[in-house]
C-alpha cells in the first residue's frame, strides 16, 4: 500500500517504551511482506497465522476482520505503523491471556518470572 509518509508522521505517536516500540518496528518490517511502508491485510493474516498456529482458520479470518476494521482508522485498507502498533499489541496480549489460560503451569512460571525481573528494580533503586 501507499502512505509511507503517513506511518512515519504517525510513528512518533506511539507511546510505549524504546525496547517495546522497537519490537514492534522488528515485527511491522518483518511483514511489511511488499516493503511499501505500510501493512495490508494478507500481511496481517500471516502475523496472525504466526501468533496463532493452533487456531482454527475461521477463528483467524474473524480475528483478522475484527482487528483489521478495529486498527484500521484512517480506513484506508492499510495499517501504518501507529495502527499496526495497537493491533500487535492487542493480539500479543489476547494469545498471552490464552496461553496462560490454558497452561497454568506457564501461569505460575510467568508469575516467577514476573516477580523474579522485578526484584533488581527495587534492589538497585534503593542501594547507593
Amino acid at each position: 500500500g501507499a502512505g509511507v509518509g503517513v506511518g512515519a508522521r504517525k510513528e512518533s505517536s506511539v507511546s510505549g517504551g524504546g525496547a517495546r516500540v522497537s519490537e514492534t518496528r522488528r515485527k511491522f518490517d518483518e511483514y511489511d511482506l511488499n516493503g511499501s511502508g505500510t501493512i495490508e491485510k494478507r500481511e496481517v493474516r500471516q502475523l496472525l497465522a504466526d501468533l496463532m498456529p493452533t487456531a482454527r482458520m475461521d477463528v483467524l479470518e474473524q480475528c483478522l476482520t475484527e482487528e483489521f476494521r478495529t486498527s484500521d482508522r484512517d480506513r484506508s485498507s492499510s495499517l501504518d505503523f501507529a495502527e499496526f502498533s495497537s493491533l500487535y499489541d492487542r493480539v500479543v496480549a489476547r494469545t498471552h491471556a490464552q496461553a496462560l489460560a490454558t497452561n497454568p503451569t506457564l501461569a505460575d512460571a510467568t508469575t516467577r518470572l514476573s516477580l523474579h525481573s522485578a526484584a533488581p528494580t527495587t534492589f538497585t533503586s534503593t542501594a547507593r
